[in-house]
């Protein structure tokens, strides 16, 4: 009877554990900033330029600017971002985008320019990841993580309208 009790007490444990939830999606704050080198800029400006689909069979191109100033220094984000495109639809598809120094073989969401331009000085992208969200009426969410070639990380957290240059 003892191992009978053992028994349906490991198998309830291990029942319970596993139903617990997987989801490790962790829930994003945006901020409306960019952060870069201990420095917090509040975005005061949002642009999005759409490109369409590109020479690069099976892609769409938008490109997303955020920028700010911080005691007068002006801080601006660019990233231009290629969504696969399948079909005969051609829209640019909201995802996460990741550095690439070349086109993928494959469709891909990537990117392979992203800068940082801090009071005229650029850094350029050398890895890091770019979500994207929504679209309807160009209003967009867009989250950086970006390492710059200085060795220094951006990130970017903004959500609003993107005024269509």
């Amino acid at each position: 009877m003892k191992k009978i009790t053992f028994l349906f007490a490991f198998i309830s444990a291990l029942v319970l554990t596993s139903c617990s939830s997987d989801d490790d999606g962790a829930i994003v704050e945006v901020t409306n900033q960019i952060s870069y080198a201990g420095t917090v800029v509040n975005v005061s400006e949002a642009e999005v330029e759409d490109f369409g689909t590109t020479t690069e069979q099976g892609y769409y191109n938008l490109d997303f600017t955020v920028s700010g100033t911080n005691d007068n220094v002006p801080y601006e984000f660019y990233a231009e971002l290629f969504s696969p495109v399948s079909g005969e639809n051609a829209v640019f598809t909201p995802g996460t985008f990741n550095f690439s120094a070349t086109t993928p073989d494959n469709p891909a969401f990537h990117f392979n320019i992203v800068t940082l331009r801090v009071d005229g000085i650029t850094f350029d992208a050398i890895g890091g990841t770019v979500t994207i969200s929504g679209g309807e009426n160009n209003n967009y969410t867009i989250v950086a993580d970006i390492q710059l070639n200085n060795n220094e990380m951006v990130t970017v957290s903004f959500s609003g309208t993107f005024t269509e240059i």
